[in-house]
C-alpha cells in the first residue's frame, strides 16, 4: 500500500488493471480486510513472503496475494494433480472422480480441485476418505455464501489442506473468475 503507484508499476505480478484498482482502495478497506482475515484466521500469502509457492511464481501472471484457509501443503516438493471436470456429470462421472481423487491421494499425491458441483467436489470428497491433504481453488471469496450444499466439504479440505483464492474474502463469483481460478490450479499441479 505505501509504495504508490511507481513502487506498483515495478511489480511484475500486478497488471494495469490490478494498479487502478489499487488506486481506488483506501487503506482503510485494506485495514478491513486483513482484520477479518485475523478474525477468520485466513492466512493472507503475498510474491514477497518465503511460504509463497514457487509454482505459481513461474506462470505469466501470478496472484499478487493468496488468501488461505487452512494450511497450505508443501506443494513445491510433493506431488500435486488437479482432478477436475463438468459440473453437469453422470452418476459415473461423479462415482470415477471420486474414486481418482481417492486413488491418486493414497499413492501419495496432493489432490486438487476446483470445488464446483459435479466432478471437482467428487474428486475432493475423494481425497478427504482417502485422509489425504488437498486443496480446493475457489473462484470467489473465502466468505462469500457460494455453493453452500458444498460447504462441509470446504471445511473439512481446510482442517487437512486448504482452500485458497486470490479473491478478497467477500468478492463473488463473476463469469471470468473460473478460468482465472483455472491458472492456478494448473499451476499448482
Amino acid at each position: 500500500c505505501e509504495a504508490g503507484p511507481s513502487g506498483w508499476r515495478k511489480c511484475t505480478a500486478l497488471t494495469k488493471k490490478d494498479i487502478e484498482n489499487l488506486k481506488n482502495t483506501s487503506f482503510k478497506q485494506v485495514q478491513e480486510i486483513v482484520s477479518h482475515c485475523a478474525e477468520k484466521r485466513f492466512k493472507i500469502l503475498t510474491l514477497d513472503d518465503d511460504d509463497y509457492p514457487i509454482r505459481l511464481t513461474r506462470i505469466k501472471a501470478p496472484p499478487a496475494v493468496l488468501y488461505i484457509r487452512g494450511e497450505l501443503p508443501d506443494i513445491d516438493n510433493e506431488p500435486t494433480v488437479a482432478v477436475i471436470g463438468t459440473r453437469k456429470c453422470t452418476n459415473l462421472g461423479i462415482a470415477l472422480a471420486g474414486t481418482l481423487g481417492y486413488r491418486l491421494s493414497k499413492c501419495g499425491m496432493i489432490v486438487v480441485s476446483g470445488g464446483a458441483v459435479g466432478c471437482d467436489i467428487a474428486a475432493s470428497k475423494g481425497a478427504l476418505n482417502a485422509k489425504a491433504k488437498s486443496i480446493i481453488v475457489a473462484g470467489s471469496g473465502l466468505s462469500y455464501p457460494y455453493l453452500m450444499e458444498n460447504q462441509y466439504i470446504r471445511d473439512a479440505v481446510s482442517k487437512n489442506g486448504a482452500v485458497i483464492t486470490e479473491l478478497q474474502p467477500f468478492d463473488s463469483p463473476y463469469k471470468g473468475s473460473f478460468p482465472v481460478r483455472n491458472r492456478i490450479m494448473a499451476a499448482l499441479s
